[in-house]
């Protein structure tokens, strides 16, 4: 495999997160991930968003995934650590991700999610 990114924007809305998770799905399939490391990307980027959507600030989501032969990297705009403070279920949604994901990385707005393959 080469080194591609594919970037997809969507409404910062609940009803586009199948969207976001159907996509996630298909590129992490696409890597040869397995069931269960789908399943942690799917659920770490459904639930980044679901922080960024339940901030009601932001108005649009982007997400770039690189692919690597050996791992995924995916970064997602627009999301403030601050809004992790919001809630239990942001902070629930925080230690999901920091637990699933090998990095965890957030700068400027940007959180970084990479999952390596196997």
């Amino acid at each position: 495999m080469s080194n591609d990114n594919l970037l997809f924007k969507i409404p910062a809305k609940p009803q586009f997160i199948s969207v976001v998770r159907l996509t996630t799905s298909g590129i992490a399939n696409s890597m040869m991930f397995d069931i269960d490391g789908i399943e942690d990307i799917v659920m770490c980027v459904s639930e980044a968003c679901n922080i960024i959507i339940n901030s009601e600030l932001e108005e649009e989501i982007t997400i770039e995934y690189e692919l690597k032969e050996e791992k995924i990297r995916i970064k997602i705009s627009n999301f403030n650590p601050s809004y992790i403070e919001k809630s239990d279920n942001t902070r629930m949604s925080d230690m999901i991700i920091r637990s699933l994901m090998d990095e965890v990385d957030c700068k400027d707005n940007l959180l970084e999610l990479v999952l390596k393959v196997g």
